[in-house]
């Protein structure tokens, strides 16, 4: 098996693994793009993951959110060290949640990745929506 065989192979595995969890997952490939997302994710953000597919994640992420997004990738691609951050995930008529972003670089047949999987979800009471969160924490608007 080739080089490409291989890493298309090692992909299809990794993201079969993803498929069976209940943990929310997504991978950006090295330019920041969104190359995958698992049910879970979809179904917490409410999207449709084809329609993220190879995007920046622009129709998910309110621009200042996008921007904190890349900034943390960046970091975690130069240095290599995970990143985890409390997030607040706005979902228009379906709840807010709060939870912990965890990303972290990881490499397939010779390729970097990012890797980010939300734990720890909370959903959060009306009257609780705005308690708690500060600038500092992204928020996603879905």
């Amino acid at each position: 098996m080739d080089e490409t065989g291989m890493k298309s192979t090692n992909m299809q595995r990794l993201f079969m693994a993803y498929d069976l969890t209940t943990t929310p997952v997504f991978i950006k490939d090295e330019h920041l793009i969104l190359i995958y997302t698992n049910q879970s994710y979809a179904e917490l953000l409410c999207i449709d993951p084809r329609k993220v597919i190879n995007t920046d994640g622009s129709s998910i992420y309110t621009p200042d959110s996008l921007a904190k997004s890349k900034e943390m990738d960046r970091m975690i691609l130069e240095s290599d060290q995970d990143y985890s951050c409390h997030i607040r995930i706005k979902r228009k008529k379906k709840g807010d949640y709060k939870a912990v972003l965890t990303k972290r670089r990881i490499e397939i047949a010779g390729d970097i990745y990012i890797r980010g999987i939300i734990t720890c979800l909370e959903a959060l009471a009306l009257s609780d929506a705005a308690a708690d969160w500060n600038a500092e924490q992204a928020q996603w608007t879905v």
